[in-house]
């Protein structure tokens, strides 16, 4: 019984450790947003560089940026997908543990 007293403040530090930390990490529909104004944006320019009669070779480097830009924003956001679904595991392993603090104090859980 005493030992799972101690357990529960140390419990409550993990949490708000891993609270702290997930909350850094940027939301995936809020950068979902930014790429799409990106996106909006580079084929807005596009657009302009077509209708003043670019030449291929001014084309093709921005047909080359647009794909570096779409490549770094996959990899981006599946570091962002990543380090969620990583705060996940380490939530349930908190919440796993308060389950088993309250059984052992004999309290019910919710």
């Amino acid at each position: 019984m005493d030992k799972c007293m101690n357990a529960v403040p140390v419990i409550k530090v993990e949490l708000i450790k891993k609270k702290a930390f997930s909350s850094s990490a940027p939301h995936p529909k809020l950068f979902l947003k930014k790429l799409v104004a990106e996106c909006e944006k580079l084929t807005s320019e596009v657009v302009v560089s077509v209708e003043s009669r670019m030449l291929l070779p001014g084309l093709i480097n921005v047909e080359d940026m647009i794909t570096w830009h779409l490549k770094s924003n996959t990899r981006e956001l599946a570091i962002i997908l990543s380090e969620r679904e990583s705060d996940k595991r380490e939530l349930e392993k908190v919440r796993h543990k308060i389950r088993a603090a309250k059984r052992d104090l004999g309290i019910k859980n919710d």
